[in-house]
């Protein structure tokens, strides 16, 4: 007997069945094929299995009696569990503590490579009392020389030899080194996790290195025909001026030479300290990654131990304090942005004060900023890419000259930033001001049943997507037990989202507008651009909140 395999069928489904049965084909049961579908096959066209010949296929019905060499099936079922037990194991996330103050945290899900990283309370927020910029020059010199590796390649030979990659992001807030790689090699991973968070020598070599790499991300930001990183930097400090979230993420380039390793050792004596630690591991058991934090991070690091130990200060526990204001920065239309013929444009930046983590408006926030949605001029992409949010339905497809209309909001532990970035040609800068405030004010008004119910599903099924993501779901379980001391799960947020109404939405709106605007704007040409007092003026006198706000705007004129 044989099999005829039609020419639509994925040659991987070839060599797995191949795999198992040792090279030969396995037997197959029932009548061979007719002479119709061999003709076909052998003339290249796609062949039709009748149904008959499909109830008798062996695929579907037939287990295989030849299994390779050393492969135990029955030992396989053993430990195979159900779908619902792997959806409750999901849900579950086990966390411990160290004598030393640092949390361990895991989740052991389904899949066949794991997640384990450190996410540590330290960023831009936190650099009072040092060279603004220091965290910045601390990310770039991540992953480098440490006490057991004498130089980056070392470090990188062991983590590939696990089947590792590895990355270093920070936020306003957090810190996060991880890595991914085969379950198996666990221990090593810790091991090579805590060299990079304790042990890192941070010479004054990679200091200099450092400051280049921060360089030339200024370079390719400056370069890039969009500045969102530079606006949203912008925008915070505004929104917060000389204070906590008001902090630049990127190191000044007037600061970068002044920061020296005495400095990075201070910062990291005052912030990368064990009980401002959560080593976190997805797609592992708790028991092995407490066994290996024990054996690799029970101590101190090393800018705390001996006599060598840097000057810590006290951390920085103040409650960001939103102040609203403006900033502008003229950056002329560089010769690169002409020769690629990018348009000559001014990005403007409006933003309210939104709320925290823990405030009760939490999920109505991300309905509204999911609504208002927005993106560029050009996208390709259907409803799934936010074409139908009200930025692109009320803004983008009504005024040819915006290039770009985004809504972002974005909560922290003690407060909140919801704002929209736009950007137009100079000569039209003033009524893409008018414009965006128009909509942040229309938010009050009555909205559209339909338009509420596309931004909640939008929101439960990206939130649910992004947490397919092993990755994702790493950076979700370490954030939330950094801010709250407890992971809860997806299915919380998708009730939450469900009970928000369209009430909920006007009420939150009407609040973040009684907050002082942030107002920012960079680029050519921003003598064009409105100033401070006008886009006051335009808050206090635009529609359905006059009433509220125009006392509130009155007195910080």
């Amino acid at each position: 007997a044989r099999i005829i395999i039609c020419s639509s069928m994925s040659s991987r489904l070839t060599r797995f069945i191949t795999s198992l049965t040792g090279g030969r084909p396995p037997p197959l049961q029932g009548p061979p094929a007719s002479a119709s579908v061999a003709s076909a096959t052998a003339s290249g066209r796609p062949t039709v299995v009748s149904d008959s010949h499909r109830r008798q296929s062996p695929l579907l019905h037939t287990p295989l009696t030849v299994q390779p060499e050393g492969f135990n099936w029955q030992s396989m079922a053993e430990q195979a569990k159900p779908a619902a037990a792997y959806a409750k194991d999901n849900e579950n996330v086990l966390i411990g503590r160290l004598s030393n103050g640092l949390t361990v945290a895991s989740m052991d899900r389904i899949g066949t490579g794991c997640t384990v990283g450190v996410v540590i309370k330290a960023g831009p927020r936190f650099q009072a009392g040092f060279t603004k910029g220091v965290s910045h020059l601390v990310e770039k010199m991540s992953f480098g020389s440490t006490r057991a590796y004498p130089n980056r390649e070392h470090l990188l030979s062991e983590i590939e030899q696990c089947g590792g990659i590895f990355d270093t992001q920070s936020s306003k807030d957090a810190t996060i080194y991880a890595m991914s790689a085969n379950p198996l090699h666990l221990d090593r991973l810790v091991s090579a996790l805590a060299q990079v968070v304790y042990r890192a020598r941070y010479d004054s070599d990679e200091v200099v290195a450092a400051r280049e790499k921060v360089r030339f991300d200024w370079e390719a930001m400056e370069m890039s025909a969009s500045p969102e990183p530079i606006l949203t930097d912008l925008l915070y400090s505004a929104a917060y001026q000389a204070n906590t979230l008001g902090f630049p993420k990127f190191c000044p380039l007037d600061n970068v030479d002044s920061i020296d390793r005495s400095e990075v050792l201070r910062y990291l004596a005052t912030y990368y300290r064990p009980e401002r630690m959560i080593l976190c591991g997805i797609g592992v058991p708790h028991q092995p990654l407490m066994q290996a934090a024990e054996s690799y991070f029970a101590d101190q690091p090393d800018w705390l131990a001996g006599s060598s130990g840097a000057a810590a200060q006290q951390p920085d526990n103040s409650v960001a304090q939103y102040t609203g204001g403006e900033a502008r920065v003229e950056k002329a239309h560089s010769q690169m942005h002409a020769a690629l013929q990018l348009p000559e444009l001014i990005h403007i930046g409006l933003g309210l004060e939104s709320c925290s983590l823990s405030d009760e408006g939490f999920v109505a926030s991300c309905v509204l900023n999911m609504m208002m949605g927005g993106g560029g001029s050009f996208s390709a992409g259907g409803p799934g890419k936010g074409m139908y949010t009200r930025l692109f339905t009320r803004v983008l497809n009504r005024h040819y000259w915006v290039n770009s209309a985004q809504a972002s909001n974005q909560a922290y532990a003690d407060s909140g930033l919801f704002a929209i970035q736009a950007s137009a040609p100079p000569q039209q800068c003033r009524d893409l001001c008018k414009v965006i405030v128009r909509e942040l004010h229309a938010m009050t008004d009555r909205l559209p049943h339909d338009q509420v119910q596309r931004a909640k599903k939008q929101l439960q099924s990206m939130l649910l997507m992004n947490l397919e993501m092993r990755p994702v779901v790493f950076e979700d379980v370490g954030r939330q037990i950094l801010s709250s001391g407890e992971r809860k799960p997806p299915q919380y947020w998708t009730e939450q989202i469900e009970q928000i109404e369209e009430r909920h939405l006007r009420d939150f709106a009407k609040r973040m507008l009684l907050s002082r605007p942030s107002y920012v704007a960079y680029g050519p040409q921003l003598n064009l651009a409105p100033d401070y007092s006008q886009v006051l003026e335009w808050m206090a006198d635009s529609g359905a909140a006059k009433s509220a706000a125009s006392s509130v705007y009155s007195r910080i004129k």
